[in-house]
Protein backbone atom coordinates (compact mmCIF):
# COMPACT_ATOMS: atom_id res chain seq x y z
CA UNK A 1 0.00 0.00 0.00
CA UNK A 2 1.26 3.63 -0.84
CA UNK A 3 0.03 7.07 0.97
CA UNK A 4 0.88 9.91 -0.78
CA UNK A 5 0.69 13.80 0.61
CA UNK A 6 1.29 17.09 -1.37
CA UNK A 7 1.39 20.20 -0.54
CA UNK A 8 0.46 23.35 -2.39
CA UNK A 9 1.99 26.84 -1.48
CA UNK A 10 -0.46 29.77 -3.24
CA UNK A 11 0.82 33.51 -3.30
CA UNK A 12 -0.43 35.88 -0.88
CA UNK A 13 -2.41 37.18 -3.56
CA UNK A 14 -3.71 36.59 -7.06
CA UNK A 15 -2.58 37.70 -10.38
CA UNK A 16 -4.37 41.39 -10.24
CA UNK A 17 -4.49 44.48 -13.04
CA UNK A 18 -4.73 48.22 -11.25
CA UNK A 19 -5.09 50.37 -14.38
CA UNK A 20 -4.54 54.34 -13.70
CA UNK A 21 -5.66 56.67 -16.34
CA UNK A 22 -5.72 60.33 -16.82
CA UNK A 23 -6.15 63.77 -18.71
CA UNK A 24 -3.58 66.98 -18.99
CA UNK A 25 -3.87 69.92 -21.35
CA UNK A 26 0.41 69.90 -20.87
CA UNK A 27 2.36 70.26 -18.23
CA UNK A 28 4.22 67.06 -16.20
CA UNK A 29 2.83 63.65 -14.67
CA UNK A 30 4.07 62.01 -11.87
CA UNK A 31 2.11 57.79 -11.95
CA UNK A 32 3.09 56.24 -8.30
CA UNK A 33 1.83 52.70 -8.13
CA UNK A 34 -1.17 52.09 -5.65
CA UNK A 35 0.77 48.83 -4.68
CA UNK A 36 3.93 47.31 -3.56
CA UNK A 37 5.33 44.97 -6.84
CA UNK A 38 7.58 42.30 -6.86
CA UNK A 39 10.28 43.20 -9.91
CA UNK A 40 10.00 39.36 -10.55
CA UNK A 41 6.44 39.25 -11.09
CA UNK A 42 5.04 42.05 -11.94
CA UNK A 43 4.07 43.99 -15.35
CA UNK A 44 4.17 47.40 -15.69
CA UNK A 45 4.07 49.58 -18.77
CA UNK A 46 2.89 53.08 -19.52
CA UNK A 47 0.74 54.86 -22.65
CA UNK A 48 0.55 58.42 -23.65
CA UNK A 49 -0.98 59.82 -26.29
CA UNK A 50 -3.22 62.83 -27.85
CA UNK A 51 -5.64 60.24 -28.94
CA UNK A 52 -8.40 58.64 -26.71
CA UNK A 53 -7.78 54.65 -28.45
CA UNK A 54 -4.73 54.95 -25.43
CA UNK A 55 -7.21 53.75 -23.01
CA UNK A 56 -7.72 50.68 -24.61
CA UNK A 57 -4.31 49.14 -23.83
CA UNK A 58 -4.92 49.74 -20.16
CA UNK A 59 -9.21 48.32 -20.93
CA UNK A 60 -8.34 45.17 -22.66
CA UNK A 61 -5.37 44.17 -19.88
CA UNK A 62 -8.02 44.72 -16.85
CA UNK A 63 -10.51 42.22 -18.93
CA UNK A 64 -7.84 39.75 -20.35
CA UNK A 65 -7.04 39.12 -16.65
CA UNK A 66 -10.12 39.51 -15.22
CA UNK A 67 -10.84 36.22 -12.85
CA UNK A 68 -14.74 36.07 -12.66
CA UNK A 69 -16.77 33.72 -15.79
CA UNK A 70 -20.09 34.30 -15.78
CA UNK A 71 -21.80 35.09 -19.23
CA UNK A 72 -21.53 38.88 -19.63
CA UNK A 73 -17.72 38.56 -18.01
CA UNK A 74 -16.24 36.11 -20.81
CA UNK A 75 -18.20 38.08 -24.00
CA UNK A 76 -16.88 40.97 -22.22
CA UNK A 77 -13.26 39.54 -22.72
CA UNK A 78 -13.47 38.86 -26.41
CA UNK A 79 -16.40 41.07 -27.79
CA UNK A 80 -13.77 44.42 -28.18
CA UNK A 81 -10.84 41.98 -29.55
CA UNK A 82 -13.34 41.16 -32.42
CA UNK A 83 -13.97 45.02 -32.45
CA UNK A 84 -10.44 46.09 -32.50
CA UNK A 85 -9.60 44.17 -35.16
CA UNK A 86 -11.26 46.25 -37.93
CA UNK A 87 -8.88 49.48 -36.48
CA UNK A 88 -5.28 49.07 -38.59
CA UNK A 89 -3.68 50.44 -35.34
CA UNK A 90 -4.35 47.20 -33.43
CA UNK A 91 -5.04 44.59 -36.17
CA UNK A 92 -0.68 43.32 -35.70
CA UNK A 93 -0.71 43.82 -31.42
CA UNK A 94 -4.38 42.09 -31.26
CA UNK A 95 -2.75 38.17 -30.74
CA UNK A 96 -4.79 34.87 -30.28
CA UNK A 97 -7.93 36.52 -31.86
CA UNK A 98 -9.23 33.52 -33.38
CA UNK A 99 -8.16 30.68 -30.63
CA UNK A 100 -10.35 33.65 -27.88
CA UNK A 101 -13.30 33.55 -30.16
CA UNK A 102 -13.83 29.91 -30.47
CA UNK A 103 -13.23 29.75 -26.68
CA UNK A 104 -16.13 31.80 -25.59
CA UNK A 105 -18.42 30.38 -28.75
CA UNK A 106 -17.37 26.92 -26.92
CA UNK A 107 -18.54 28.32 -22.88
CA UNK A 108 -21.53 29.94 -25.16
CA UNK A 109 -22.50 27.00 -26.66
CA UNK A 110 -22.89 25.00 -23.15
CA UNK A 111 -24.95 27.28 -21.52
CA UNK A 112 -27.49 28.30 -24.06
CA UNK A 113 -30.99 26.81 -23.16
CA UNK A 114 -33.60 25.54 -24.84
CA UNK A 115 -35.27 28.89 -25.14
CA UNK A 116 -32.34 29.94 -26.83
CA UNK A 117 -31.23 32.18 -24.15
CA UNK A 118 -28.32 31.87 -22.16
CA UNK A 119 -28.10 31.07 -18.72
CA UNK A 120 -25.71 33.06 -16.28
CA UNK A 121 -23.36 30.68 -15.28
CA UNK A 122 -22.31 26.69 -16.73
CA UNK A 123 -25.17 24.33 -15.67
CA UNK A 124 -27.78 27.17 -14.96
CA UNK A 125 -31.39 26.08 -15.97
CA UNK A 126 -32.81 30.33 -16.21
CA UNK A 127 -31.88 32.08 -18.73
CA UNK A 128 -30.68 35.62 -17.87
CA UNK A 129 -32.26 37.63 -20.09
CA UNK A 130 -29.56 41.19 -20.17
CA UNK A 131 -26.86 38.85 -20.59
CA UNK A 132 -28.60 36.92 -23.33
CA UNK A 133 -29.29 40.44 -25.11
CA UNK A 134 -25.48 41.46 -24.79
CA UNK A 135 -24.21 37.53 -26.29
CA UNK A 136 -26.56 38.23 -29.17
CA UNK A 137 -24.89 41.74 -30.12
CA UNK A 138 -21.68 40.15 -29.62
CA UNK A 139 -22.63 37.23 -32.19
CA UNK A 140 -23.94 39.54 -34.48
CA UNK A 141 -21.34 41.74 -34.64
CA UNK A 142 -18.82 39.09 -35.01
CA UNK A 143 -20.78 37.38 -38.27
CA UNK A 144 -20.93 40.59 -39.66
CA UNK A 145 -16.91 40.92 -39.26
CA UNK A 146 -16.18 37.35 -40.88
CA UNK A 147 -15.73 35.08 -37.67
CA UNK A 148 -17.43 31.83 -38.29
CA UNK A 149 -20.63 32.17 -36.01
CA UNK A 150 -22.34 28.72 -35.88
CA UNK A 151 -25.68 28.97 -37.44
CA UNK A 152 -27.53 27.24 -34.79
CA UNK A 153 -26.78 29.28 -31.48
CA UNK A 154 -27.81 32.65 -34.03
CA UNK A 155 -30.77 30.80 -35.04
CA UNK A 156 -31.74 29.86 -31.11
CA UNK A 157 -30.78 33.38 -29.87
CA UNK A 158 -32.54 34.62 -32.66
CA UNK A 159 -35.90 32.91 -31.68
CA UNK A 160 -35.47 34.28 -27.69
CA UNK A 161 -34.81 37.89 -28.55
CA UNK A 162 -38.44 37.07 -30.90
CA UNK A 163 -40.31 36.11 -28.06
CA UNK A 164 -38.17 38.54 -25.63
CA UNK A 165 -39.73 41.71 -27.89
CA UNK A 166 -43.45 40.34 -27.23
CA UNK A 167 -43.25 41.10 -23.69
CA UNK A 168 -45.01 44.55 -22.37
CA UNK A 169 -42.47 45.76 -20.17
CA UNK A 170 -43.07 47.14 -16.54
CA UNK A 171 -40.39 49.73 -16.29
CA UNK A 172 -37.98 52.13 -18.28
CA UNK A 173 -35.02 50.01 -17.64
CA UNK A 174 -36.90 46.72 -19.23
CA UNK A 175 -38.39 49.31 -22.29
CA UNK A 176 -34.23 50.20 -22.89
CA UNK A 177 -33.53 46.12 -22.84
CA UNK A 178 -36.49 45.76 -25.59
CA UNK A 179 -35.47 48.19 -27.42
CA UNK A 180 -32.24 46.73 -27.14
CA UNK A 181 -33.43 43.15 -28.47
CA UNK A 182 -35.76 44.81 -31.42
CA UNK A 183 -32.48 46.77 -32.65
CA UNK A 184 -30.64 43.52 -32.95
CA UNK A 185 -33.76 41.50 -34.50
CA UNK A 186 -33.87 43.86 -37.23
CA UNK A 187 -30.09 43.44 -37.85
CA UNK A 188 -31.01 40.04 -38.11
CA UNK A 189 -32.86 41.04 -40.92
CA UNK A 190 -36.57 40.85 -39.07
CA UNK A 191 -38.71 43.69 -40.06
CA UNK A 192 -39.81 44.89 -36.53
CA UNK A 193 -41.95 48.43 -37.62
CA UNK A 194 -44.88 47.10 -35.16
CA UNK A 195 -42.07 46.00 -32.04
CA UNK A 196 -41.03 49.75 -32.37
CA UNK A 197 -44.71 51.39 -32.85
CA UNK A 198 -45.83 48.95 -29.51
CA UNK A 199 -42.97 50.11 -27.71
CA UNK A 200 -43.28 53.41 -28.45
CA UNK A 201 -46.82 53.78 -27.13
CA UNK A 202 -46.35 52.15 -24.44
CA UNK A 203 -43.80 54.20 -23.54
CA UNK A 204 -45.75 57.84 -24.04
CA UNK A 205 -48.29 56.45 -22.06
CA UNK A 206 -46.13 55.91 -19.14
CA UNK A 207 -43.34 57.74 -19.61
CA UNK A 208 -44.67 60.58 -21.54
CA UNK A 209 -41.23 62.01 -23.10
CA UNK A 210 -38.56 61.53 -20.35
CA UNK A 211 -37.79 57.79 -22.24
CA UNK A 212 -36.67 60.19 -25.25
CA UNK A 213 -33.89 61.06 -22.85
CA UNK A 214 -33.03 57.91 -22.39
CA UNK A 215 -30.82 55.06 -24.20
CA UNK A 216 -34.12 53.43 -25.36
CA UNK A 217 -34.37 56.07 -27.63
CA UNK A 218 -30.68 56.12 -29.21
CA UNK A 219 -31.40 51.97 -30.02
CA UNK A 220 -34.94 52.95 -31.46
CA UNK A 221 -33.79 55.26 -33.66
CA UNK A 222 -30.83 53.02 -34.84
CA UNK A 223 -33.40 50.66 -35.30
CA UNK A 224 -35.33 53.81 -37.80
CA UNK A 225 -32.16 53.79 -39.51
CA UNK A 226 -31.96 50.55 -40.57
CA UNK A 227 -35.42 50.09 -41.71
CA UNK A 228 -34.59 53.37 -43.35
CA UNK A 229 -37.21 55.55 -41.62
CA UNK A 230 -34.47 58.60 -41.49
CA UNK A 231 -37.41 61.30 -39.97
CA UNK A 232 -38.09 59.62 -37.08
CA UNK A 233 -34.32 58.08 -36.71
CA UNK A 234 -32.91 61.41 -36.68
CA UNK A 235 -35.62 62.93 -34.42
CA UNK A 236 -34.79 60.20 -31.72
CA UNK A 237 -31.32 60.09 -31.77
CA UNK A 238 -30.79 64.07 -30.57
CA UNK A 239 -32.72 63.00 -27.20
CA UNK A 240 -29.95 61.35 -25.01
CA UNK A 241 -27.21 63.38 -23.77
CA UNK A 242 -23.95 62.34 -22.91
CA UNK A 243 -23.92 61.88 -18.42
CA UNK A 244 -27.48 62.08 -17.70
CA UNK A 245 -28.78 61.63 -14.70
CA UNK A 246 -30.89 58.61 -15.88
CA UNK A 247 -28.02 56.71 -16.99
CA UNK A 248 -26.47 57.19 -13.12
CA UNK A 249 -28.98 55.51 -10.82
CA UNK A 250 -28.89 52.35 -13.14
CA UNK A 251 -27.34 49.22 -12.38
CA UNK A 252 -24.03 47.59 -13.06
CA UNK A 253 -24.98 46.24 -15.94
CA UNK A 254 -26.05 49.56 -16.87
CA UNK A 255 -24.07 51.35 -15.46
CA UNK A 256 -23.57 55.54 -16.80
CA UNK A 257 -20.03 54.79 -18.26
CA UNK A 258 -21.91 51.51 -20.39
CA UNK A 259 -25.13 53.60 -21.45
CA UNK A 260 -23.04 56.67 -22.46
CA UNK A 261 -20.63 53.91 -24.51
CA UNK A 262 -23.17 52.46 -26.31
CA UNK A 263 -24.99 55.62 -27.53
CA UNK A 264 -21.36 56.70 -29.13
CA UNK A 265 -21.59 53.32 -30.47
CA UNK A 266 -24.73 53.16 -32.01
CA UNK A 267 -23.65 56.71 -33.41
CA UNK A 268 -20.49 55.66 -34.52
CA UNK A 269 -22.52 52.92 -36.76
CA UNK A 270 -25.47 54.31 -38.38
CA UNK A 271 -25.05 57.96 -37.70
CA UNK A 272 -21.73 58.70 -38.80
CA UNK A 273 -21.80 62.33 -39.23
CA UNK A 274 -23.19 62.59 -35.42
CA UNK A 275 -20.11 60.93 -34.40
CA UNK A 276 -17.41 62.51 -36.59
CA UNK A 277 -19.10 66.03 -34.83
CA UNK A 278 -18.93 65.15 -31.32
CA UNK A 279 -16.72 68.04 -29.64
CA UNK A 280 -13.55 67.13 -27.03
CA UNK A 281 -15.59 67.92 -24.27
CA UNK A 282 -18.61 65.49 -25.26
CA UNK A 283 -15.75 62.98 -25.36
CA UNK A 284 -14.24 63.85 -21.81
CA UNK A 285 -17.57 62.97 -20.06
CA UNK A 286 -17.01 59.28 -21.41
CA UNK A 287 -13.40 58.71 -20.69
CA UNK A 288 -13.70 60.97 -17.28
CA UNK A 289 -15.35 58.00 -15.91
CA UNK A 290 -13.06 55.61 -17.23
CA UNK A 291 -10.21 58.16 -15.03
CA UNK A 292 -12.36 57.81 -11.75
CA UNK A 293 -11.90 53.96 -12.03
CA UNK A 294 -16.20 54.31 -12.65
CA UNK A 295 -15.41 50.80 -14.99
CA UNK A 296 -16.43 47.33 -14.85
CA UNK A 297 -16.00 44.32 -17.65
CA UNK A 298 -19.13 45.15 -19.57
CA UNK A 299 -18.45 49.19 -19.64
CA UNK A 300 -14.63 48.68 -20.47
CA UNK A 301 -15.80 46.20 -23.20
CA UNK A 302 -18.49 48.88 -24.97
CA UNK A 303 -16.16 52.10 -24.02
CA UNK A 304 -13.23 50.07 -26.41
CA UNK A 305 -15.77 49.19 -29.34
Amino acid sequence: ATRTANLSVRPAMPYYTSFDSGFKENGDVELVSSRNLYAELAKQSVSASASPLVLVDGLSAYLETFPHGCTEQVVSKVFPLVGLMTHPAYMPHVKNVKAHFSHVIDKLRERQLSDGGFAFWPGGRRTASYPTIYAMHFLIESRELGYPVPADIIQRGKDYLTSYVGHSTTSLADARDRANAIYLLTRLGVVTTNYLVDLQEQLQKQYNNEWQKDLTASYMAATYQLLQKKDEANHLISGYKLDSSQASKADDFHSSLTQDAQHIYLLSKHFENLAKNMSGEELLKLTNKIFKGEYNTISSAYSIL
